[in-house]
């Protein structure tokens, strides 16, 4: 083919390719500033620029493509192939980032703002599912849209189905665990025992639910380690959800005083002590004598608090109040460990022994005095 007729062939794809970027440049920015304008983003979104360098890629790939077939390059297999291979996969990373973007978009309109906000927490539990899910099925067509690009590939998966039967089943025992967390993620996702940002009482340890992933969860423990868990683990075994309904928990203090404690000033100094700290919600206080001893006695105080970490420090301060309360105005009420020496028994033997004579030469010697 000659240069002119490859110049005129090509530049009327070439003058189409450039209106469509320029196009998909400008419908992107639209697109931006009307979500903006609309307060479903952010102003500092960056919908235009994660979008268009793939669009771009794929506009000029598919230009490219055009121009193979009209200038009949097509058939050669050089041509074909890794064309065909860079649009397919330039395809997948595109659908990968617009799913990535509308997911900020949604998390954005369902921030959690706050320890209690369920449905917030819900919506973006499910979110993450489904865009995992969504990541794993576009890169599954990808991939099966690159076998179908070569000849021997597809005989092979011709011949994959006439024994589906026996690769199904081998299939089946191979991936059970792999199939067994997937079906536990879709479970966890919409029926939801656990959402992003619960806190969790798992395997002793005390944490956050910081990711939930389609094959394990990732727990941030408070000293800021991480537990990682199988996602199947909770569907068949139990665990503790401390904000499944609400993020609020009771506390409770134990203090082992003796019977002189005086129980009416121990609880006048409780309520002062919860007024005067803004820890406590202001819903429950109470003071019980849970335990009567031959020794003490157990006085036991519930508070409430908007959440976990919140009561912890709130069980610590009035640990601390109560306990020099006690110190400075009732130091009788605290446990008393009282110590009796007892004489061993060879010890009080020996001293049996001795009297007598003692007693004889005692009695001798006020005999001889006389």
């Amino acid at each position: 083919m000659k240069v002119d007729q490859i110049i005129k062939t090509a530049l009327p794809v070439a003058a189409l390719a450039v209106l469509v970027c320029a196009g998909a440049l400008i419908g992107l920015h639209l697109l931006q500033r009307s979500l903006r304008a609309a307060r479903l983003c952010r102003q500092d979104f960056p919908l235009a620029r994660k979008l268009f360098p793939a669009s771009f890629v794929l506009i000029v790939l598919l230009t490219s493509r055009s121009l193979a077939v009209a200038l009949r390059l097509d058939n050669s297999l050089i041509m074909r192939v890794p064309l065909s291979l860079a649009i397919v996969w330039t395809v997948v990373y595109l659908v990968v980032r617009a799913i990535w973007v509308l997911a900020q978009l949604i998390v954005q309109r369902f921030e959690v703002t706050g320890t209690d906000d369920l449905r917030s927490r819900r919506v973006r539990t499910q979110l993450k599912f489904l865009e995992q899910v969504g990541y794993v099925a576009v890169t599954f067509l990808g991939a099966c849209s690159t076998l179908l690009l070569f000849d021997g590939a597809r005989q092979f998966g011709q011949s994959l189905l006439a024994s589906a039967g026996v690769a199904g089943i081998i299939i089946g025992f191979a991936a059970q665990k792999s199939l067994a967390n997937f079906v536990a993620g879709f479970q966890i996702a919409f029926t939801q025992p656990l959402r992003i940002e619960d806190v969790l009482v798992v395997e002793g340890e005390w944490g956050w639910v910081e990711e939930i992933n389609l094959t394990y969860v990732v727990i941030r423990c408070w000293d800021r380690r991480r537990l990682i868990l199988p996602i199947t683990y909770f569907v068949e075994k139990p665990f503790q959800n401390w904000t499944r309904t609400t993020s609020q928990i009771i506390g409770s203090v134990m203090l082992e005083v003796s019977h002189l404690v005086p129980f009416a000033e121990v609880e006048t100094e409780l309520n002062r002590v919860l007024d005067e700290t803004p820890l406590w919600d202001r819903d429950v206080r109470v003071l019980q004598m849970v335990e009567a001893g031959a020794r003490s006695v157990t006085l036991r105080a519930l508070m409430t608090a908007k959440n976990s970490p919140t009561c912890w420090d709130l069980r610590c301060h009035v640990r601390r109040g109560l306990v020099e309360f006690l110190r400075q105005k009732y130091p009788e009420s605290l446990p008393v460990v009282r110590l009796e020496h007892a004489t061993p028994a060879f010890e009080r033997e020996q001293q049996h022994d001795a009297s007598p004579s003692i007693w004889l030469s005692r009695g001798n010697g006020a005999q001889r005095g006389a």
